[in-house]
């Protein structure tokens, strides 16, 4: 019963207040950056296909709180364009949430500077999995408003880099849905970062992400450490929130895995003690177009 009310009330608290935390949380989106932009599709330069899974607070007792994700994206014989599609569902306690995305990216280089325009259009479902006869006041509006929900969404996303630095922008989740619509809520990824390459075997690349919202912003400050082409390890701190390690390993040219840890030093942890593991399994297909790289631009 205390965590049928837990988690209705974390449920209301996103669909009334704040649309944008319904938006799953990554930590591999450093990895997987078509998660939080569709304008990064077709940014392998080949068929990619990954697949996620993240236990998150793994330590609170009562129903996990979870995220898979499945996504593939892909140039389409042209170095202009390139489409994918980005399946997700999200667990919170009894709630749970299904997003499928269909987006495209358009690409062009002007002067040194190349940028991807990307657009993605899908469709939302909130459904709960509890029982409303278990509670006393079941017939409380506050419990009847949290009905299973279903809305079509947009969003919208942009890459800009040079050579040796880069900035995006996306707004990936919007609904007019009168249940989860509020425009200050609307969460906004602002990213930027840049590229130094040390020598053949050693690259580095810090960058910040800003996850903006009308009360609030969030900031993350990232570093990825990649060497050769196999091995890449970062760090993450969320500010006033959590630390993140992370890593990825190319087991072939082809299929890479990567881990996410993430230790939350914020209120929650006096209920989750183990933390947040994230898992990331990508496999990006031989088939190319003969175009640079637009993740790295070079």
């Amino acid at each position: 019963m205390k965590n049928i009310i837990f988690y209705l009330i974390i449920f209301i608290s996103v669909t009334h207040i704040a649309y944008a935390q319904l938006k799953p949380i990554y930590n591999n989106y450093l990895l997987n950056e078509i998660i939080i932009n569709p304008a990064y599709a077709g940014s392998a330069n080949a068929l990619s296909a990954s697949l996620s899974y993240r236990n998150q607070w793994s330590g609170v007792a009562g129903p996990a709180i979870e995220t898979y994700n499945i996504a593939a994206h892909t140039p389409m014989m042209t170095k202009y364009f390139a489409t994918g599609a980005i399946v997700t569902h999200d667990k919170i306690g009894y709630t749970a949430t299904t997003d499928i995305n269909i987006c495209a990216a358009g690409r062009l280089k002007i002067n040194k500077y190349n940028i991807a325009l990307g657009a993605q259009a899908g469709y939302t479902s909130v459904r709960q999995n509890f029982d409303l006869s278990e509670l006393k006041d079941a017939d409380d509006p506050a419990f009847i408003n949290a009905a299973g929900i279903n809305a079509l969404k947009y969003g919208i996303g942009i890459h800009l880099a040079h050579k040796k630095y880069f900035f995006s922008y996306s707004l990936p989740a919007f609904t007019t849905h009168d249940k989860l619509y509020n425009s200050g809520a609307l969460q906004h990824y602002i990213m930027g970062g840049y590229i130094l390459k040390l020598n053949d075997i050693f690259t580095i690349k810090p960058s910040i992400l800003i996850k903006y919202v009308a009360d609030g912003t969030q900031y993350d400050l990232n570093t990825l450490v990649q060497i050769s082409r196999f091995i890449t390890i970062g760090g993450q701190y969320r500010v006033a929130d959590a630390l993140v390690a992370l890593a990825q390993l190319k087991l072939t040219r082809q299929l890479g895995l990567g881990y996410a840890y993430e230790y939350s030093f914020n209120s929650l942890k006096n209920y989750a003690s183990i933390g947040t593991h994230e898992i990331l399994l990508r496999y990006d297909f031989k088939y190319s177009v003969n175009d640079i790289n637009v993740k790295t631009f070079y």
